[in-house]
């Protein structure tokens, strides 16, 4: 018999039975389904199930752990759902109290309960008590945005899995921006690198800059997540139409630039937002700290380093010409409470311990190359200002073509391989040997896996100096600098017509 492959909600990788647990999960972005039992008859029989998981088409406890529902609780629970058949919803929110008063910890009771009750304290204290025992619960999130007025009625039913908002391809959309000029003379603003000033070059005049009081707690990605699946379209953009301001002009720009010069006037504009708000803003920016001087003496100074001249050795990697661009880049910033489990090494059986990391960094674009980005790792995000148009005054910045929903699937295995890192050695045991000699013995956490129970995350722009070095033999070598501390990533050289 044949099992089905049965895709993962999340990142549509075919989901597994683990042979040791026997949890239903996804081995690529550790998602477990909260409604397990069709998903393991159909991994364990061959027979797809998971068709049937229709909200209408769901009876009893779906949501509780399937064996530890006590008997008095369960009767009770399904005769609230026999009422709710009937129509009788003044009789079945009595049922699902009385089934609350034999099991306090029956989430779906819970749910009920929050479901039909007119008191919004009441709801508000059962949607709580389910979030207690599995903060990322979806009902849950869809019904307290609701009573918080961020979704209707309406757009919390299309946020059900059988309602993904559909795709709207736009071939141009119009677009508001902001130009960086002075206020008192037009000229174009610059940012002070070393102080906190936005100054006007040809008048003096000066904006002092906002304080660094950018909230590194983040929007939560369960609750974003529900509320993007809440929106009936999904604008996929194909370019920008921008109307200059100052002179009059009107061209399109790429989807993906968020700040633009006017080709007839010179004027710095920048994007704020267009006609079908498809995108969001960047919460935070680090500013640029290294010159363009200082970015270059960086990478000089990484090839002339031990391995590169040893590479040099075999190809001849002597630079004939560089160019060097400032940018500002969009990352995702990432931030996990996780669970990370294994077997100890001593034998005592399973272990578990509470993690969180912090600051975890996924480039929101494509270019520069994911292995070169995701090498810029070092950055003091305690240096992020709040956004705003005027600090990109002196460099370009690039709109993220990755949203965070995607990008938060290709950072959990960055997270989770964190979290094994920091519990590796967990503790020492003295024991005694066979004369009796107290020795130290290191224990270690093996077969390690990382269940994530919460995400937060926010779009920060970056400084990169973006490199292009040109060798003698033509061969072209990308490179990155850290904007902020002049840390040097080197990537491969290559043909200039080579795929990477």
């Amino acid at each position: 018999m044949s099992t089905p492959n049965i895709p993962c909600p999340r990142c549509k990788k075919p989901l597994a039975l683990h042979q040791v647990s026997g949890k239903i999960l996804c081995k690529n972005c550790d998602y477990i389904p909260i409604d397990r039992t069709a998903y393991k008859i159909a991994l364990i029989s061959g027979v797809d199930m998971t068709s049937e998981m229709h909200p209408d088409k769901l009876r009893g406890v779906r949501i509780h752990r399937p064996g530890t529902v006590h008997s008095r609780a369960l009767a009770a629970y399904n005769t609230g759902e026999d009422c709710l058949k009937k129509g009788e919803n003044a009789k079945a929110l009595e049922a699902f109290t009385r089934a609350l008063d034999a099991q306090p910890d029956l989430i779906d009771a819970h749910l009920q309960v929050a479901r039909l009750s007119d008191d919004p304290l009441t709801k508000v204290q059962h949607i709580n008590s389910v979030l207690e025992y599995i903060p990322k619960q979806e009902d849950a999130f869809r019904m307290a945005l609701v009573l918080m007025g961020a979704l209707s009625e309406q757009e919390a039913a299309r946020t059900l899995h059988y309602n993904d908002p559909a795709l709207q391809h736009v071939e141009y959309t119009n677009t508001q921006t902001q130009a960086n000029l002075c206020p008192i003379c037009g000229g174009r603003m610059s940012v002070a690198e070393r102080s906190a000033k936005i100054k006007c070059p040809f008048c003096g005049h000066e904006q002092t800059m906002p304080k660094a009081v950018v909230s590194s707690d983040g929007a939560g990605l369960s609750m974003a997540l529900i509320k993007r699946k809440a929106q009936p379209v999904k604008w996929v953009i194909g370019s920008r139409i921008l109307h200059c301001k100052q002179c009059g002009a009107q061209r399109t720009i790429p989807a993906r630039k968020l700040t633009e010069r006017c080709p007839f006037c010179n004027t710095p504009q920048v994007v704020v937002k267009d006609a079908l708000n498809s995108f969001q803003q960047p919460e935070g920016v680090v500013p640029f700290a290294i010159t363009r001087e200082q970015a270059g003496a960086a990478i000089k100074e990484a090839l002339q380093k031990t391995m590169e001249r040893i590479k040099g050795f075999f190809d001849n990697r002597k630079i004939a010409r560089a160019t060097l661009e400032g940018v500002y880049l969009p990352f995702w910033v990432f931030d996990a409470s996780v669970a990370v489990h294994g077997n100890r090494s001593d034998g005592r059986g399973r272990a578990s311990f509470p993690d969180w990391v912090e600051d975890t960094l996924y480039c929101a674009v494509n270019t520069p190359a994911r292995e070169l980005t995701q090498k810029l790792d070092t950055y003091d995000l305690s240096a992020l200002l709040p956004y705003e148009p005027r600090l990109l005054a002196d460099y370009p910045a690039e709109l993220y073509t990755i949203d965070y929903d995607q990008a938060s699937i290709e950072a959990r295995p960055l997270i989770a391989q964190v979290s094994k890192d920091r519990y590796d050695l967990i503790e020492f045991n003295t024991v005694r040997d066979q004369r009796g000699e107290e020795q130290m013995v290191e224990v270690y956490l093996r077969d390690k896996t990382v269940l994530f129970q919460e995400m937060t995350f926010q779009l920060v722009l970056l400084p990169v100096w973006i490199a292009a070095l040109v060798e003698v033999d033509g061969d072209v070598r990308p490179a990155l600098v850290n904007g902020q501390n002049a840390q040097v990533v080197l990537g491969r050289a290559q043909k200039p017509n080579a795929n990477p």
